[in-house]
């Protein structure tokens, strides 16, 4: 895949739990965990919404691309 979830930076830039984040977006621990760990297929404008909302971010900080040639190395 050529995007990546960021969401593990930015919550130890923050000094953020992944509990904590659940707490304050009511997302499910599974959905931030699979975020987290880079293993989630899709994510729902919604849930977007509530983990900027939160963290105080752009999409653009959250999710970035990843070019094809980078990954390989």
């Amino acid at each position: 895949m050529a995007l990546r979830v960021r969401l593990r930076d930015l919550l130890e830039q923050r000094g953020m739990t992944q509990v904590e984040l659940q707490m304050q977006t009511g997302l499910s621990y599974s959905t931030i965990n699979e975020l987290h760990h880079g293993k989630t297929r899709r994510v729902e404008f919604s849930t977007l919404d509530l983990l900027c909302s939160a963290l105080g971010c752009k999409v653009g900080d959250l999710i970035e691309y990843v070019p094809e040639r980078k990954r390989a190395r």
